[in-house]
């Protein structure tokens, strides 16, 4: 069978796993329990741990409806890049030390009770973590090798208590908090993305590691805040805060690209080179024609769209 043959992902029903004798054609496999049966956890493992081609399979996921426990099924699969936790009946993540790959997803629906810590304990680059309770954010403190990390509706950390975590990317999405504060304590961050989060208003603190920040789909953020990030290199804010003038933009003389995407942006003033000197590149939705010709005139050499 050639690469154009290989099937992608196949389904594993966890009360029909003795029909899989082969997976080596696959590269996804999910794990699911549609009937709700009861299973051997350990001959479900035993067997998995003894068929071909489990050592094809780079992505592998354990969904909602899974009978497993634990994910100690990860013993069976050398060569992964990625897993996915999300059975509603996970309680540890025993098994995680057999994980070799780089992106991890923890799963939750609702306020699932888990146990994440295993993840305090295993070299794992890059996790994206659906919040559940306030030991998510104690665990996260004490990873020594984490270096990207994206949360799903979790409240704001205390990033004093992440000081000790390589942090180099961080994106929250649909947080439940109005501020960021003291971001700093992140001393090699170089990415924050903040994204759908309806109630976030500002960033409190001064991080100088921070280039890149992103705005997305946040309605209440003020454009004053980014003068958090003095190193800052690009800025993107999307559908984001409830309007502003140009002005308002705070002076940040490290700024290469500057996009304004879906914004209710009043251009009253031209010489927005005199904020950020270093500008290069400047994009506003809705720009028109004599706008544009003016912000170009006032700044020789930068390009606008």
């Amino acid at each position: 069978m050639d690469d154009g043959d290989i099937i992608r992902h196949i389904d594993i029903d966890e009360a029909n796993y003795k029909d899989i004798s082969d997976v080596g054609g696959y590269e996804t496999v999910t794990f699911l329990n549609l009937s709700n049966s009861e299973i051997d956890i350990k001959s479900l493992l035993n067997h998995f741990i003894g068929i071909k081609g489990t050592d094809k399979v780079k992505h592998l996921r354990v969904s909602w409806t899974s009978k497993q426990e634990d994910i100690e099924i990860v013993k069976a699969f050398p060569c992964l890049r990625t897993l996915l936790v999300g059975g509603k009946n996970i309680k540890t993540l025993d098994g995680l030390e057999w994980f070799k790959g780089g992106l991890l997803f923890i799963r939750t629906e609702g306020k699932h009770k888990r146990n994440i810590e295993k993840i305090a304990y295993v070299p794992i680059p890059s996790i994206k973590l659906d919040y559940s309770h306030k030991e998510d954010y104690d665990i996260i403190g004490k990873c020594t090798s984490l270096e990207r990390l994206e949360v799903y509706k979790g409240p704001s950390p205390d990033f004093s208590k992440w000081r000790s975590v390589p942090l180099e990317y961080i994106k929250f999405m649909q947080g439940k908090f109005t501020e960021l504060c003291d971001i700093g304590h992140l001393k090699e961050l170089g990415g924050i993305s903040v994204a759908g989060c309806r109630k976030f208003e500002k960033f409190v603190g001064v991080s100088p590691s921070v280039n890149r920040v992103d705005i997305l789909g946040c309605k209440h953020y003020d454009v004053s805040s980014l003068s958090s990030f003095p190193n800052v290199k690009h800025v993107l804010i999307h559908d984001s805060s409830p309007g502003f003038a140009l002005s308002e933009l705070p002076e940040l003389s490290s700024v290469r690209i500057l996009e304004l995407w879906a914004c209710n942006v009043n251009i009253d003033t031209y010489e927005i080179k005199k904020k950020m000197p270093k500008l290069e590149k400047i994009s506003i939705s809705k720009l028109k024609k004599d706008q544009e010709q003016l912000l170009r005139d006032a700044n020789p050499g930068l390009e606008v769209k």
